[in-house]
């Protein structure tokens, strides 16, 4: 997934404040959605960071239990990473910025 220019994030915030404007209630659903989803994914990523610690954990009972553990950790990581918009608060990534 790639990131919006200024100017194309400028175009989604007028389109979305037309839709909020012409019909509210469809408005107040979209952006409803929105946050839902972005909530799931990152509750998935933390359990999958819980679930992947916890299996690393476990070496001392099985030793294949942690490789299994890491690839839940580095999933977890990368989808709760995915679904934050920039990963420092304040920091806003930019096309200089890659």
């Amino acid at each position: 997934m790639m990131a919006l220019s200024e100017h194309e994030q400028q175009i989604l915030d007028d389109i979305a404040a037309n839709l909020a404007e012409e019909d509210p209630e469809l408005g107040k659903i979209a952006a409803t959605t929105q946050a839902d989803y972005t909530w799931k994914q990152r509750r998935l990523a933390i359990i999958l960071l819980v679930i992947g610690a916890i299996l690393m954990l476990g070496i001392a009972l099985k030793w294949w239990l942690a490789p299994i553990g890491a690839v839940f950790v580095f999933t977890g990581m990368f989808r709760l990473l995915r679904t934050t918009n920039s990963p420092i608060p304040g920091y806003t990534r930019t096309r200089e910025s890659r």
